[in-house]
C-alpha cells in the first residue's frame, strides 16, 4: 500500500465509524497486535472486509511472555510465521498497534 492509499483507507475508516460503525470497522491500520478469545497475531493490516481483518506478515505467536512486555519490546518466546491471515472481528478482543520488527518463525 502507498501512502495515498492508506490515507483513503483510514478516512474510509473513519467515515464508517461517524456513521455507526458497523462490522467491518477496524480501529488501526498498519502493524498491529491482535487477541484473540484464544489466540495472539501480529501483521499489518491491508483490509477489513466481511467481518474480517487480513493481515499480511502475519504471525501466530504462541507465547507472548508477559503481554506488557511484548506490547512494549515487541519480545515473544514462540511464534509461527503465517504470511497472510483473516481474522474474525468478533474474536477480537483487543487490538494495539505494533510499533516493532512483525514476529518470524522462532
Amino acid at each position: 500500500m502507498n501512502v495515498k492509499e492508506v490515507l483513503k483507507a483510514i478516512a474510509a475508516l473513519e467515515d464508517d465509524a461517524d456513521a455507526g460503525g458497523g462490522s467491518d470497522s477496524f480501529p488501526y491500520l498498519g502493524k498491529v497486535a491482535i487477541r484473540t478469545v484464544t489466540h495472539y497475531y501480529t501483521g499489518e493490516v491491508v483490509a477489513v472486509r466481511g467481518g474480517f481483518v487480513k493481515l499480511v506478515g502475519g504471525a501466530w505467536i504462541a507465547d507472548t511472555g508477559r503481554w506488557s512486555e511484548f506490547i512494549a519490546k515487541g519480545t515473544y518466546n514462540e511464534a509461527e510465521a503465517c504470511g497472510e491471515v483473516a481474522v474474525n472481528i468478533g474474536a477480537i478482543v483487543d487490538v494495539v498497534p505494533w510499533a516493532h520488527k512483525l514476529p518470524v518463525t522462532k
